[in-house]
């Protein structure tokens, strides 16, 4: 099958590590992929990098125009069996582009970030009505675009995103090892948060929990691991974070690592993941860390629900409550026997519903079908 994914995304983070995740399982299942992107963009830098087919041909504002023609003589030259955009905005070039040649192509959208805008315009209506599928990556993704795109319920299914299982396999790295080379110690017990320095992941509840930790006395082995930085347009917002870390006294008692591309590693000498996120639309990071038999406290809020399941495979406290937040983080610290309990659990989930061969194959056959 011939198929072009789209993402016209200048960042990097989950929804750009998540594309290239299947632009290359897609191409070991033997499909022709192609991607379509911003020119020198984090995601074409990325595609070169892995020897992968891309097109940087997406533009935004006044080159719009342009992309639009450049799209649609690569349509109609390319004969593609699908269309598989990741991100909304696309459709302002994808739609038009289709509808300049004529093309019948089929087009799927996955959405996978919620949208505070109704979008049951005119225009909007334009775009939506030439898609043929919608994916949701969870359930509160779902009722966000019933709640504000144009399109029947019947058009939108839910597929959430999805790991490679052999990437994200603790048997891959040597506990002590990765610990011995970050600073810590075998006994250390290691609460670590990974994330994009950015408005929303939930630093700041990571910070007062830390510093609510470590006011008790006794807590000399538990050490804190901060995986992630800003991106350039969020520097500004990353210095504030650091002002208000060294406020709380908290600055010296993290180790922070800046960017890492390697996360199974830096899970792998976890004992705990702190996903104080409010906004996820699923939570990559989440499933990475259950992947990886490392137990997750975490928001019972938007998607991570389809992924978190309460007392099961991590603990889900109230939205914003860093009190209740904190303690969980402590009960998992306390007590050793549940988490190796949630992080057996939490594996055995990921193996179950969140395979990214599998969930290749449902999308190939989304691609397939006719209606």
């Amino acid at each position: 099958m011939k198929i072009l994914k789209s993402c016209g995304s200048p960042s990097w983070g989950g929804l750009e590590i998540y594309i290239i995740r299947t632009v290359k399982e897609l191409s070991k299942m033997g499909h022709d992929v192609t991607l379509i992107c911003l020119p020198d963009s984090s995601l074409s830098r990325f595609a070169a990098s892995e020897g992968l087919k891309f097109l940087p041909v997406l533009r935004k504002g006044p080159g719009r125009i342009s992309s639009i023609y450049r799209l649609g003589n690569i349509l109609s030259s390319g004969k593609y069996d699908v269309i598989h955009s990741h991100l909304s905005n696309d459709l302002w070039t994808i739609v038009p582009a289709l509808k300049l040649r004529r093309l019948k192509t089929k087009l799927i959208l996955t959405k996978c970030m919620a949208s505070g805008v109704s979008k049951k315009d005119i225009f909007h209506k334009f775009l939506y009505n030439r898609v043929d599928k919608i994916t949701a990556v969870s359930r509160f993704i779902r009722k966000n675009v019933i709640e504000t795109c144009p399109v029947p319920d019947e058009k939108i299914v839910i597929l959430h995103d999805s790991l490679s299982l052999s990437e994200f396999d603790p048997q891959r790295f040597e506990k002590n090892s990765v610990r011995k080379e970050l600073g810590f110690s075998a006994n250390d017990i290691i609460v670590g948060m990974i994330g994009r320095m950015s408005p929303g992941k939930g630093y700041e509840i990571f910070f007062e929990s830390v510093k609510m930790i470590t006011d008790e006395p006794g807590r000399n082995n538990i050490r804190f691991l901060a995986v992630g930085s800003s991106s350039q347009s969020e520097k500004e917002y990353e210095n504030g974070l650091m002002k208000l870390a060294d406020k709380l006294g908290v600055k010296d008692k993290i180790k922070f690592t800046g960017f890492q591309s390697d996360i199974p590693k830096y899970l792998s000498a976890m004992d705990i993941l702190a996903f104080p996120s409010n906004e996820e639309a699923f939570g990559d990071t989440a499933l990475e860390a259950m992947a990886m038999k490392v137990p997750v406290a975490a928001f019972d809020s938007a998607g991570v629900p389809d992924i978190v399941i309460d007392g099961e495979t991590g603990l889900l406290t109230e939205r914003n409550n860093k009190i209740e937040f904190t303690q969980a983080l402590l009960k998992l610290i306390n007590d050793s026997e549940l988490r190796n309990h949630l992080g057996s659990m939490g594996r055995k989930r990921a193996e179950k519903y969140f395979d990214i061969s599998t969930n290749m194959n449902t999308f190939v056959e989304l691609y397939s079908s006719s209606g």
